[in-house]
């Protein structure tokens, strides 16, 4: 569910509510990540869609998220592409320097790599 609150563009590609918690509609994200996945999408060359960004504790609990989740402080994101293939979009993601990058089944998940370690 997106709350109207968070649909307002915070760079040329995503807006606020791309990255919302789906249970609660609050948003807790690291401006870094959002620059960082505007590279990503000029070296992929066309969109991709942003499927889980921040998590609160329960919403994370519930989809069986690691208790270390970057995504319970804003810092990471699973992303899909709009066309292509879950390699290409992962690749454009290794290329850029600021993301840590995991090629799943399902999604390309990607964080900050100055957050590789959870903050308590």
């Amino acid at each position: 569910m997106t709350h109207e609150r968070n649909h307002l563009p915070i760079s040329d590609h995503f807006s606020l509510d791309a990255f919302e918690d789906p249970t609660t509609g609050l948003v807790q994200l690291c401006p870094d990540l959002v620059q960082a996945l505007e590279e990503a999408h000029a070296k992929l060359g066309r969109g991709f869609r942003v499927t889980s960004g921040y998590r609160s504790a329960r919403h994370n609990a519930d989809v069986a998220g690691s208790p270390t989740s970057h995504h319970l402080v804003g810092g990471a994101a699973d992303l899909v592409p709009l066309s292509g293939s879950l390699e290409e979009l992962a690749v454009a993601c290794m290329l850029v320097p600021e993301l840590f990058t995991i090629k799943e089944t399902t999604h390309v998940h990607v964080h900050l790599r100055r957050l590789m370690h959870h903050p308590t």
